[in-house]
């Protein structure tokens, strides 16, 4: 697909963005009817969408056999960390601990995860188990896993809706990702801003560099550098 330059469309894009994050509650579109036992304030975020509260950002990516790609951004970390996660895993994301309680997967319209966050700010918090873990067992991108997710690989990230993702010195923002063709606005220093547009497969030239789109989803798309 071409490329084009469009430096006075980054605001325009970059409101799209943000309107097109999907901020899941833990009641509105949590399951009906809870398997088990569930904090009182675990968030239920769907695959595909994505959970903002301040500065903190939780995507949720594919799921499969029982974990799930949590796609996690805060002021507090580099650029959006991506790992996998099971129930009863716990994830350090900055100052925050996230912990997963139970991971859904069947139909794509089925599947999310129920989490709690503790801030590490309050004391006890958030009233989820108590870690069974070692704590070096906190999940992380797996790179010899052979579930076909684009984040076994570990050269490859996630852009998601309402979130800047920086790798290399080059930042990208994503519009909007439908029918298999992303748009994104990617900035770097030295450079104009630029509005790319791709698909699965496709390499583009930009800020000089080469990104290859390695997967397009409805709420997300994997980049890589092919360079």
């Amino acid at each position: 697909m071409a490329s084009s330059t469009l430096g006075r469309a980054a605001s325009a894009l970059l409101a799209a963005a943000a309107a097109a994050t999907l901020a899941v509650g833990c009641t509105e579109d949590g399951p009906e009817e809870p398997d088990g036992d569930l904090p009182a304030d675990y968030l239920y975020i769907s695959q595909g969408a994505q959970h903002t509260e301040d500065d903190l950002s939780i995507g949720v990516g594919s799921i499969s056999d029982g974990t799930a790609a949590l796609h996690i951004g805060a002021d507090d970390i580099d650029g959006t960390e991506v790992v996998k996660a099971g129930a009863g895993d716990t994830v350090e994301a900055g100052h925050r601990t996230i912990t997963v309680h139970r991971v859904d997967e069947g139909d794509r319209s089925e599947e999310g995860v129920a989490l709690t966050v503790d801030d590490g700010e309050e004391g006890d918090g958030g009233g989820g188990p108590e870690p069974t873990a070692s704590e070096d067992a906190s999940p992380r991108p797996s790179e010899d896993a052979a579930s076909g997710d684009p984040m076994d690989d570990p050269a490859v990230f996630a852009a998601l809706p309402g979130r800047r993702t920086t790798r290399d010195g080059v930042t990208f923002a994503l519009g909007s990702s439908q029918d298999g063709v992303a748009r994104l606005l990617v900035s770097a220093e030295g450079h104009e801003d630029e509005e790319i547009e791709g698909e699965a497969g496709d390499e583009i030239d930009v800020a000089g560099r080469t990104v290859g789109i390695v997967e397009v989803r409805t709420h997300s798309v994997f980049l890589k550098f092919a360079d």
